[in-house]
């Protein structure tokens, strides 16, 4: 199944849009925005994910259909961002 990729103002919608009359100060922005950073983090965020379901199957707190799942869903979301 092939997911829709959500509009350009759906993804600027932030998780507590909403909750707040007042829009989020410059400043608040600037300090909280890790975009540029995790841009380049990712490789390295997913490869620890991968590592860590690894190390759960090991220790046998997931099963091997489940880390086999988990890896999958790891690689797609590594696949997605190097696009």
């Amino acid at each position: 199944m092939r997911r829709r990729r959500p509009s350009p103002r759906a993804r600027n919608t932030k998780a507590w849009a909403g909750r707040f009359a007042e829009p989020t100060a410059a400043i608040v922005e600037r300090f909280t925005s890790s975009l540029a950073v995790d841009r380049h983090l990712y490789p390295y965020d997913v490869a620890g994910s991968l590592a860590h379901v690894r190390a759960l199957v090991r220790a046998r707190l997931l099963t091997a259909a489940e880390g086999r799942r988990l890896a999958r869903g790891l690689e797609r979301v590594r696949h997605e961002l190097d696009a």
